[in-house]
C-alpha cells in the first residue's frame, strides 16, 4: 500500500470511529475511484456502515474485502462480528476460529471467540479464551472490559470487578468498562453511584451509538430503582429514540410474520376462515413439542427456568424453528390459502423440518421427555402451530397488559421488526393489541390444548403455580423446579430477563405501570379491553 493510500485508510477509519460516516464514505469512494479493487476502501465502507447500524451493507463490504484479500485476520474477524450480530453464532465461531489461527496473539479476536462460545453455552471453553486474551501483552482495555462483562453475566461479581477496574485504570473513559462497572453496581443496588458515574460518562461525546444506548438504559434503570420515574422515562425515551434513528430504514425492509402488516393480514384471515372445515389428521408422524407463547415480558423466562429445572424437560429459548413453514405459508395470501387444504404428507414434511432445526440446537440435551419451545411472540403463529402440531400443548403466559407494555418499552432489545415496536409506548401498545387480537381469535376458533400461566400467580405462590403447570404437562412433581434460580445461574440466557431470573419473583414488579401512569395515559385506552379481557382491575391490579 502506498503512503497516500495508507493515509487515506487511516483518515477513513478515524472519521468512521469519530461518527463522521459521510466523510468516511467520501474517502472510501475517492480510493475506489483510483482503484476499484482497493481492499482498504471496502474496510472503511464496512466499518462506516456498522457504525450507522447497517449491518447487512457492512457484511457485504467486508465480504468483498475478504474476496480481494483472503486470509486477512482483521477482515475475517469483522465478518465474525457481523455474523454474531445477526445471530449466526456457529458461522461466527468458524470465522473467529479461523481469524485466531491466523493471528493467535490478537487479544480482540481471541476475546470475540470467547464471547461467541459463551452465547453458544460453552462457558468453560469461553472462559479459557477470555483469560487467554487478557494475558496477552500489552493489556487491551476493551478485552479486559468484555471479560468483566462475561464474569458479571456468569454471576462471578468479584472477578468481574477486578477486570473492570483493570480496564478503567488503563482507559477511564472506556465505555464497555463503564458499562461493566455499572452492571456490577446495579447488582449490588448501588443506584446512586451508578447515576453519578453515568452523569460523567454520558457527558463525553460518543461515536458508538450502541454503547450510548446501553448507558442511557442503565441510567434509566438506576433512576427507576430510586423512584425518580420522570427522569427514568426521559432516559428510556432518549435511548429508544437513538435506536429508532439507527434501525428505521432497516426494519422497513424486513419480511417476517412479526411485522404489523403481516399480523393485520393474519387477523383478517383467521377471523374470516372456517377453521372447522380443515381436515384433521390423526397419528401424525413424530412427537409434538410444548409451545410457550404469550407476549414479551409476561414471565416466560421465569417459566422457562422453572421448567428447565425439571429432569424430564428441556427448553429451547427463542429459536426460529418454524421458519421453513412460516416463510412458505404466512407471508402471502396464497400461502395462507394453501394452509387450509394442506395434505398430510406436507404437514409431516414441515414437522420433520421443525425437528431437524430443534435437533441442531439441542446438542447434549437430546432425549428429554418433553421439549418446550419458548418464543412468546410465536403467538402470531398459533394458527400455523395448530395446523402442524394439532396435538401440541400450549402454555400461554399472561401478565397485566399495562405492565407488559411498559416493561417492553424499558428493555434494551436487539432490534428487529418486532422489537422495533417497543421503541415507543404508542407502537408497543398497538403491537400488544394486534398480537392479542390474533391470539384471542385463534384461541376462540381452534381446539387448543392450552393452559394460561398468569405472571401475578407466579409471583404470589410459586409452588402452587408450578404444581398446576406440571400437572397440565403430565409431569410428576420435582423439588428442583423451586430451585430454578440455581438452574439460571448455570445457563446462558439470551433474553432481557437474564439477570432478573436468578432472583425470586418480587411483588414490586406487579402494578409497576402505576409509577408511569401519566406517561402511559395516551395508551391506556388501547390496552383497556385487554385489561378487562384478562380480568385485571382497570383501577389497579
Amino acid at each position: 500500500m502506498s503512503s497516500s493510500s495508507a493515509r487515506s485508510f487511516q483518515e477513513g477509519l478515524a472519521a468512521a470511529h469519530a461518527g463522521e460516516t459521510d466523510r468516511a464514505m467520501e474517502i472510501a469512494k475517492s480510493m475506489l475511484a483510483r482503484n476499484p479493487n482497493d481492499v482498504h476502501a471496502f474496510q472503511i465502507i464496512g466499518f462506516a456502515h456498522f457504525t450507522r447500524g447497517h449491518n447487512r451493507e457492512a457484511f457485504e463490504a467486508f465480504a468483498r474485502a475478504n474476496q480481494l484479500a483472503p486470509n486477512q485476520p482483521a477482515i475475517i474477524n469483522w465478518l465474525g462480528v457481523l455474523l454474531k450480530e445477526r445471530g449466526d453464532f456457529e458461522q461466527a465461531r468458524s470465522a473467529f476460529t479461523k481469524a485466531a489461527q491466523l493471528a493467535p496473539r490478537n487479544p480482540e479476536i481471541i476475546c470475540n471467540l470467547g464471547e461467541t462460545l459463551a452465547i453458544l453455552g460453552e462457558r468453560q471453553e469461553a472462559q479459557r479464551f477470555y483469560e487467554s486474551a487478557t494475558a496477552i501483552e500489552p493489556p487491551s482495555p476493551l478485552v479486559l472490559a468484555k471479560t468483566a462483562r462475561f464474569f458479571e453475566a456468569s454471576h462471578d461479581i468479584e472477578r468481574a470487578r477486578q477486570y473492570a477496574e483493570r480496564a478503567l485504570a488503563i482507559d477511564p473513559e472506556n465505555e464497555i468498562a463503564n458499562i461493566a462497572v455499572v452492571e456490577i453496581e446495579m447488582r449490588e443496588r448501588n443506584y446512586n453511584a451508578v447515576i453519578a458515574r453515568l452523569a460523567h460518562v454520558l457527558s463525553i461525546q460518543s461515536s458508538n451509538v450502541r454503547n450510548h444506548v446501553r448507558l442511557c438504559h442503565q441510567l434509566a434503570e438506576a433512576y427507576d430503582k430510586t423512584g425518580r420515574y420522570d427522569e427514568a422515562f426521559a432516559a428510556y425515551s432518549v435511548a429508544n429514540g437513538l435506536q429508532k434513528k439507527l434501525y428505521t430504514d432497516r426494519v422497513a425492509e424486513e419480511r417476517s410474520p412479526l411485522t404489523p402488516e403481516s399480523i393485520k393480514r393474519l387477523i383478517t384471515f383467521f377471523a374470516e376462515e372456517d377453521i372447522a372445515s380443515w381436515t384433521r389428521f390423526d397419528c401424525l408422524e413424530g412427537p409434538a413439542p410444548v409451545f410457550l407463547l404469550g407476549f414479551i415480558r409476561s414471565g416466560t423466562t421465569w417459566l422457562d427456568q422453572i421448567l428447565s429445572s425439571h429432569p424430564d424437560v428441556v427448553v429451547l429459548e427463542e429459536e426460529d424453528n418454524l421458519v421453513d413453514a412460516w416463510s412458505e405459508f404466512l407471508l402471502e395470501d396464497v400461502g395462507l390459502r394453501r394452509l387450509c387444504s394442506l395434505p398430510k404428507v406436507e404437514i409431516e414434511h414441515y414437522r420433520q423440518a421443525y425437528w431437524r432445526r430443534v435437533d441442531a440446537h439441542l446438542k447434549e440435551n437430546k432425549g428429554k421427555r418433553i421439549l418446550v419451545d419458548k418464543a412468546p411472540l410465536n403467538t402470531v403463529q398459533i394458527g400455523l402451530i395448530h395446523r402442524l402440531f394439532p396435538e401440541a400443548k400450549i402454555i400461554f403466559a399472561v401478565r397485566d397488559p399495562r405492565d407488559c407494555v411498559l416493561s417492553s418499552f424499558q428493555q434494551n432489545f436487539s432490534i428487529n421488526a418486532a422489537m422495533y415496536q417497543f421503541l415507543s409506548l404508542e407502537s408497543a401498545a398497538d403491537y400488544y393489541d394486534q398480537i392479542m387480537t390474533l391470539g384471542q381469535t385463534c384461541k376462540n376458533k381452534l381446539p387448543l390444548d392450552l393452559y394460561e400461566a398468569r405472571y401475578e400467580n407466579l409471583v404470589a405462590n410459586l409452588e402452587k403455580e408450578a404444581r398446576t403447570l406440571l400437572e397440565f404437562l403430565g409431569l410428576d412433581w420435582s423439588d428442583a423446579v423451586l430451585a430454578y434460580d440455581e438452574t439460571a445461574r448455570k445457563r446462558t440466557i439470551l433474553t432481557a430477563s437474564a439477570r432478573q431470573v436468578i432472583n425470586r419473583p418480587y411483588s414490586s414488579s406487579v402494578g409497576k405501570w402505576r409509577h408511569y401512569e401519566k406517561h402511559m395515559r395516551p395508551v391506556l385506552p388501547t390496552l383497556a379491553k385487554w385489561v378487562a379481557e384478562f380480568g385485571y382491575d382497570v383501577n389497579g391490579v
